[in-house]
């Protein structure tokens, strides 16, 4: 990435791969904000929130929908069938081996 700085007329202009761009000093003081204060910490939060999801051995309906972007209802509706073994039933909540249903979800081409 090139970077130069014209103090004289109050722009910076970068260049990266095969695109320019041409910022005022204001608005890279507004971009180095949002960066520091805005973007970082959700995508802290978002790593934390994978890596804890991965590391548990159950997940509740709502969590695989979460790790997989599957919908709510069809997960359900996957859990309804009694011959699938990645459902754990306590009492009436469903939970969901997240193993065998990762298994499972690497050999199904349709849903």
């Amino acid at each position: 990435m090139d970077y130069t700085n014209q103090h004289n007329s109050g722009y910076a202009y970068i260049k990266a791969d095969n695109i320019s761009i041409c910022l005022s000093d204001e608005q890279i003081m507004q971009l180095s904000d949002l960066i520091s204060k805005n973007i970082t910490p959700h995508i802290s939060a978002l790593q934390t929130q994978n890596d804890s999801l991965y590391a548990k051995e159950l997940w509740t309906v709502k969590e695989a929908s979460e790790a997989t972007n599957i919908g709510i209802n069809k997960i359900s509706e996957l859990c309804r069938d009694a011959r699938r073994d990645f459902v754990f039933f306590v009492g009436k909540k469903k939970l969901i081996r997240r193993k065998e249903f990762m298994e499972f979800l690497s050999k199904q081409t349709e849903i």
